[in-house]
């Protein structure tokens, strides 16, 4: 024999002491961050660069390839085995 028994109200979740923690927890981190002292900073003797080169890059090159498959490098026909990294 099945007996109907009347469906509960739905589960919620309750807003308000979530939001109660919030603001406590952000009124604990303003005070903490507030009472924190500024750490002392080292001093530091940093080496200084002497024999440093400059970083001055070449032209590129332009290769170019058209429809024929000709390759040209500045404009300048090659052939594939001439180009060479």
């Amino acid at each position: 024999m099945r007996i109907d028994l009347p469906q509960d109200d739905a589960i919620e979740v309750q807003m308000a002491p979530l939001i109660d923690c919030v603001f406590l927890l952000l009124i604990f981190f303003l005070v903490a961050s507030t009472l924190k002292e500024p750490t002392s900073q080292l001093e530091l003797t940093l080496p200084q660069a002497s024999a440093a080169q400059s970083a001055v890059a070449d032209a590129p090159l332009v290769i170019s390839i058209d429809a024929a498959g000709s390759i040209y490098l500045e404009g300048s026909p090659v052939e594939s085995g001439q180009i060479v990294a």
